[in-house]
């Protein structure tokens, strides 16, 4: 990678990421960030509506690599696993944005995977603090069918931090 590389966020939609903000004050060389987000106007968030993003995933890859970004980060860690039956088709949505944009893509929950793995983990338990019932349930499953034991997984409410997740309008 060249000197100063830039690397480019997708982010999700509608939602404020201070990922491309925070993420030069923790790098050990100088980087440029770039960001876009999914153009999903009214997103639902429902892991359905999530499943069906590659198009804007790809879209958003190109653009940020048409402006000049070495990487490409996307932020939200369903957008890999949402409704997938293999980790196999959660590695093709992200060989999908590369294929797109011509560099490297990663996608949060596969870099997850990758570094559970590199460290020699099998059984693993998850704290998803904000991932209401459906979303939680969804990335145990994912997880195992990555090969982990999931020995425990919650959120906020399972914790018994608060009684129940706030209604999004």
């Amino acid at each position: 990678m060249k000197n100063n590389p830039s690397i480019g966020f997708i982010s999700s939609p509608g939602w404020f990421d201070p990922s491309p903000a925070e993420f030069p004050e923790v790098c050990f060389e100088k980087v440029r960030t770039q960001q876009t987000f999914l153009p999903l106007p009214d997103f639902d968030y429902q892991l359905a509506s999530i499943a069906q993003t590659q198009n804007e995933l790809n879209l958003s890859a190109k653009c940020l690599a048409d402006a000049g970004c070495d990487l490409l980060v996307q932020v939200g860690s369903p957008f890999a696993w949402a409704q997938v039956p293999s980790e196999e088709e959660a590695r093709t949505r992200n060989q999908k944005m590369e294929d797109q944009a011509g560099i490297p893509c990663l996608m949060t929950s596969l870099v997850i995977i990758d570094n559970l793995r590199e460290l020699g983990v099998k059984t693993i338990a998850v704290d998803c603090t904000y991932y209401e019932a459906a979303w939680r349930n969804n990335f145990a499953a994912f997880l195992k069918l990555c090969g982990f034991n999931v020995l425990h997984i919650s959120n906020l409410v399972d914790q018994g931090l608060i009684e129940k997740f706030p209604t999004l309008n």
